[in-house]
């Protein structure tokens, strides 16, 4: 549970309930209490297992720093201020995301007891998942060209595979509109009309004579439903319906229907024919010229699954990113915990300075401006790290979508030290080759790139279609025989039905433009750029092994400046020890020694937390360079292109390769990894698949 705000600190320590906490002060620190680098609070838990527990020095600097006053306060326990780890508890449901804050920002002017939030990486990496559908590039903070606030709508969200989906961003083709070519389509029109009309001559007027006047009633109706196949082919049913009412004596009827049932048939049997060129250019009469060969249902979904790859490699990037500034902080933590003890042992040597000045022999004035100097110079860079405190604090929460400040100040509660190693290197690279995003998205796009030009190449024969068509015809007094009709033939519909006027076409269409030099342009286009696009994937892969290169340098480089860091601050804690053991029992003044000694150790400090930071995001940089961010954390996103068979599979052959040294082939276009979305039922023609933006979602087990 957490502890009140306004809870003394020994009501909160077991043991210390009746215990009062001195502190000792110098004269001119009331302007160091004032400013947050002399305020205590930080002091936090060690987040290094080698180094010391927290501590909770008494401090309560009350005098101005410009006096040299040279009494000692002592202030009451219950003004000290608790640094225990356990102050709160708090979910990621309990921040409303993306919220602008109200609360004035962490400052170092601003004297305050702040609430610390003790989490960890995972509630941090919670609330950005959960805040996904603005995805926050840290390195894009405070710089002029941030999309985020120039171009938003080049920022990566959650919603872009969605967006992608139905149409892209510039209103393209997406599956739906690709699926749409073959939805059925319904045409109806129906004209009424009235003419009147003098008569020249009876034998072209049916029986009138020259000057009477032709008075005629029309009505047209017509209703057709087309629908296109996926072989391209296209098949039309409709019905037909004229009216014609006028006074021409030489007519059986004077008002009389006539129409058509019929039913059409059109199909390519060489340019545009077939399901595969239907599927990868569309039909071939919604671009009859070839211009755009990817309108087709196939590179739609290809789309969409490079738009997952994409979002799939910015939120490995988010969680890099996110990963990154976590470790910054908690060594923003630990150096402003060693600014601060060093600058507490700085004001140590200044007050034996002061309490041995014109008594011991060999200390002068000199002496004491010298470590009232150093304890200045402490003082400010403990400000400094105290800033530097407040700055990672704010960008991790910008990252992650946090107000500026919600009353709390987030503290890592793991720690810098890790136990994890390194990985094997052939099995890392054999992992990046298979499961790096940009790799999987170039081989979507030349999987795209040599179905269009199987397309390009169909293009390349004549245009030979098959046409047909059959009608049944109709005739009546009145369209549905009922009232006063005549015989014989008083339904329209009635001699339709009885199917004794019919009639029927078979026939071929051929065209062609003389030379190809359009389709074949199309046609070496794509091979060209297939050519490119299998050299830049081999280019990719030895991009990304010389990545995977660097970051295992990096790791061990961090390491073994770890391990010179801890041997280096073993000897200046040593050297520290011995010169204040010189001074304290030989009673020699060392004093600039000391002064130096005691930098030097905390230096030694900071270097090692340094190392063990670096060293963290190293393998941070390890995962992101695998492309395996997501499995770090298992992490898994609700609509995937992983097919874990497929997946398998190509990491065997990649550690093959890796282990031959053969990774230098040309590989195949064929897809390794095919589309899964979230609902398994099979797609219906004409119903296009609802994509809500992808989701991001722990799993216990990781799968591979």
């Amino acid at each position: 549970m957490s502890a009140p705000a306004n809870e003394s600190a020994a009501s909160r320590l077991p043991g210390l309930t009746l215990v009062r906490m001195a502190a000792l002060a110098l004269g001119c620190a009331s302007l160091c209490a004032l400013s947050a680098g002399c305020q205590p609070w930080l002091v936090a838990d060690s987040v290094t297992k080698s180094l010391p527990s927290a501590k909770t020095p008494a401090e309560a600097d009350t005098s101005d720093r410009g006096s040299r006053a040279d009494s000692v306060i002592a202030t009451d326990a219950s003004k000290q201020i608790t640094t225990a780890r356990p102050q709160s508890e708090s979910t990621a449901q309990e921040y409303l995301l993306n919220e602008v804050a109200t609360d004035e920002p962490h400052r170092v002017l601003r004297s305050e007891t702040p609430n610390f939030w003790d989490c960890d990486l995972a509630v941090i990496q919670q609330i950005a998942l959960t805040n996904v559908a603005i995805i926050r590039d840290r390195s894009q903070f405070l710089s002029p060209g941030n999309s985020l606030l120039t171009n938003p709508d080049l920022v990566a969200s959650g919603f872009d595979p969605a967006i992608q989906e139905a149409g892209g961003p510039f209103n393209g083709t997406g599956v739906g509109q690709a699926l749409g070519d073959f939805d059925p389509f319904f045409i109806t029109r129906t004209v009424w009309g009235h003419n009147e009309l003098l008569q020249n001559n009876r034998f072209l007027s049916g029986g009138l004579a020259p000057g009477m006047e032709l008075s005629e009633d029309s009505a047209a109706f017509s209703a057709r439903v087309e629908k296109t196949l996926s072989t391209g082919g296209v098949v039309s049913v409709g019905q037909e319906w004229d009216y014609n009412q006028n006074n021409v004596p030489a007519r059986l009827y004077p008002s009389v229907y006539t129409g058509r049932l019929y039913g059409e048939f059109r199909q390519p049997l060489l340019a545009g024919a077939g399901s595969d060129f239907t599927s990868v250019a569309g039909p071939l009469w919604r671009n009859p010229t070839g211009n755009t060969l990817n309108q087709g249902v196939v590179i739609a979904r290809l789309n969409t699954e490079m738009s997952m790859y994409d979002f799939e490699n910015r939120v490995q990037a988010l969680l890099k990113n996110l990963e990154d500034a976590w470790w910054d902080l908690a060594l923003a933590y630990e150096t402003y915990n060693a600014e601060l003890e060093s600058r507490e042992n700085m004001r140590r040597i200044w007050e034996n300075v002061k309490g041995r000045l014109n008594q011991v022999e060999g200390v002068d004035a000199s002496d004491e401006a010298q470590a009232r100097e150093n304890y200045y110079e402490h003082c400010a860079t403990t400000d400094d790290a105290l800033t530097n405190v407040y700055q990672r604090e704010s960008q991790l929460r910008r990252l992650v979508g946090m107000p500026v400040n919600d009353g709390r100040l987030i503290r890592p509660a793991g720690t810098l030290e890790t136990d994890e190693k390194t990985p094997d290197w052939h099995q890392a690279l054999a992992q990046a080759l298979t499961q790096r995003v940009e790799l999987r998205r170039q081989k979507a796009n030349l999987r795209g790139l040599a179905a269009q030009r199987d397309a390009a190449h169909n293009l390349t024969r004549p245009r030979l279609d098959f046409i047909s068509g059959y009608q049944l015809n109709g005739f009546g007094d009145d369209l549905f025989g009922m009232g006063s009709s005549n015989p014989p033939f008083p339904s329209a519909y009635s001699t339709q039905f009885s199917t004794n006027q019919t009639g029927w076409n078979l026939g071929l269409e051929f065209s062609m433009p003389i030379g190809f030099r359009a389709p074949q342009a199309r046609q070496q286009n794509l091979e060209l750029r297939l050519a490119k696009g299998n050299a830049a994937l081999q280019a990719q892969e030895l991009e990304i092994s010389h990545e995977l290169a660097n970051a295992f340098q990096q790791a061990d480089r961090w390491v073994a400046v770890a391990q010179s860091n801890i041997a280096r601050r073993d000897a200046a804690r040593q050297r520290v020890e011995a010169l204040e053991a010189k001074e304290r029992i030989v009673g020699q003044n060392v004093t600039d020694l000391l002064l130096r000694a005691q930098s030097s150790l905390m230096q030694a400090e900071v270097a090692v937390r340094r190392s063990f930071a670096e060293y963290r995001k190293a393998l941070a940089e390890l995962s992101f360079r695998t492309g395996s961010m997501l499995d770090r954390y298992s992490i898994s996103m609700a609509e995937t292109v992983r097919d874990p068979a497929a997946y398998a599979q190509a990491l065997k052959v990649n550690l093959e390769r890796v282990k031959r040294g053969g990774t230098n082939v040309r590989l195949e276009t064929e897809p390794e990894f095919e589309v899964v979305t979230a609902s398994s039922k099979e797609e219906v023609p004409g119903e296009p698949r609802k994509t809500a933006p992808p989701m991001m979602r722990s799993r216990s087990n990781a799968q591979p």
